[in-house]
């Protein structure tokens, strides 16, 4: 018997390469903020995400190890995407949980960008997933 969550056929393929394309950039955005201090992988209910120092309101502690303490997550949603959460919530843009494609775009616009081609290319942008198609000049279709 086969599992009836998996989704067959076009659909699957468009998945494996969104995931495989959202993965990428997360893993390699948490490694870059984890930075000298390091990131932990960490399992959770819906697969495996990332703990690490929120690089929104770290900066914004007076003492050393708060700084380094790992108060952000790159948690998965099981929508084939990750949900950033941070338990500080000490600035405004961190004080709500953000969709990975949202986060991005608030903490590396220009990394944002590449990532956005990149889910055009692979066909996972528009009407049913979690980032819209844009034209050429930033404006929404």
């Amino acid at each position: 018997m086969y599992n009836m969550c998996i989704p067959f056929g076009k659909y699957r393929e468009n998945t494996r390469s969104f995931m495989n394309i959202t993965q990428r950039y997360a893993k390699d955005l948490v490694q870059y903020i984890g930075g000298n201090i390091g990131a932990k992988e960490k399992h959770f209910p819906y697969g495996i995400g990332w703990i690490f120092p929120c690089p929104f309101c770290s900066a914004l502690v007076n003492k050393e190890y708060k700084k380094k303490a790992q108060c952000a997550a790159l948690i998965p949603n099981g929508n084939y995407s990750y949900v950033f959460r941070c338990s500080r919530k000490k600035s405004g843009q961190c004080s709500v949980n953000m969709l990975f494609p949202i986060f991005l775009k608030t903490y590396n616009p220009k990394l944002f960008a590449q990532y956005h081609r990149d889910r055009e290319e692979a066909g996972s942008t528009g009407k049913g997933h979690d980032i819209c198609k844009y034209n050429y000049f930033g404006e929404k279709l």
